[in-house]
């Protein structure tokens, strides 16, 4: 393990956030230092829908939780629309949606 996972490892050990999320899974840290966690909810034929949890978000105080909707075959999520998007890799929610659609 480098001394930057290591590092890493400690932070989140050590961070009030391990508190708040103790009962979710780690998904990712987007590029203003959101903190994202998720749970699975359930699969319904196609489509799989995860529970994240964003703490540390710069434009809100309190962490706050939302659906995220998926189709893995089609690599698609709904978007607030109510329509099928592709996933964008370069987008934070291209890491929810490996997380929703990892085996």
């Amino acid at each position: 393990m480098s001394t930057h996972s290591l590092l890493l490892v400690a932070a989140i050990a050590t961070s009030p956030v391990t508190a708040i999320a103790s009962d979710w899974q780690f998904i990712g840290t987007a590029a203003d230092e959101t903190v994202y966690f998720g749970k699975p909810l359930t699969v319904e034929g196609d489509t799989t829908v995860i529970r994240l949890k964003a703490v540390n978000d710069p434009e809100e105080p309190k962490p706050y939780k939302f659906s995220f909707a998926v189709k893995c075959a089609t690599r698609q999520f709904l978007d607030a629309e109510g329509d099928w998007k592709p996933v964008d890799k370069e987008k934070m929610g291209y890491y929810w949606f490996r997380f929703a659609c990892k085996k």
